[in-house]
């Protein structure tokens, strides 16, 4: 019994043991009832543009407003098919990704409040801002550009606590959020919780008049790409 408790104790200090957390309120939020769930509205519209055209006909069908997300459905169509419960897996799939990434942005960016992280994530697993998750085909892709979105503040949350590697997570994060502005005009506006967040780390360390020259320079690329 002691043995079992010690290796309990290990387990819930391992990042696996939060991870199996999140998912777990991932799945019990969303994912219970998957397998009676099926498609609906936007997602016909997707369906049959695939059906008579094939992939490349919803590339064309985003082209004018939304050209890299018509690229992800290009990849996601063939592979997937028309079955709903695909679908729902992989909506659900991207639902945990990017609850983790929020997990790992606050993991980061407070290193000693794992608790809060992991509340974090459940929390935003089980609402992460809208109610629509049952149009699997739709929102499984936005929730795809969703997590891109926050790896990309993960990555600059990186390159800024980092001990090496500035230029290499900075370059990652931009690579990211470009992919996450070209793809939908869904999170444009949350590109403002990136200088809030350089913000909250950079005020740790300098003064407050030095803090703001710091912070436009390391805001400086994403505004530049934005």
């Amino acid at each position: 019994m002691r043995r079992f408790s010690q290796i309990l104790n290990k387990l819930q200090k391992s990042n696996g043991f939060d991870i199996a957390v999140i998912a777990f309120f991932s799945i019990l939020a969303h994912g219970l009832m998957i397998n009676w769930l099926g498609f609906y509205t936007d997602d016909w519209t997707f369906l049959w543009t695939y059906s008579r055209f094939g992939s490349e006909g919803l590339t064309t069908y985003f082209s004018t407003n939304r050209p890299i997300w018509g690229l992800f459905y290009q990849l996601t169509m063939p592979i997937l098919g028309i079955k709903p419960i695909t679908w729902h897996l992989f909506a659900l799939l991207w639902g945990m990704i990017t609850s983790l990434a929020l997990y790992g942005i606050v993991r980061v960016v407070w290193p000693d409040k794992r608790r809060f992280a992991v509340l974090s994530g459940a929390l935003f697993a089980i609402f992460p801002g809208f109610i629509l998750q049952p149009i699997a085909i739709t929102f499984g892709h936005i929730y795809l550009i969703y997590a891109i979105f926050l790896l990309s503040l993960f990555c600059t949350a990186k390159a800024l606590t980092a001990d090496r590697g500035y230029a290499g997570w900075t370059a990652f994060s931009l690579l990211l959020s470009a992919i996450n502005l070209l793809a939908m005009e869904y999170f444009y506006t949350l590109e403002i919780v990136r200088i809030v967040l350089i913000m909250i780390i950079r005020m740790r360390i300098h003064s407050f008049r030095k803090t703001m020259i710091v912070i436009l320079k390391d805001w400086s690329p994403y505004a530049a790409l934005f």
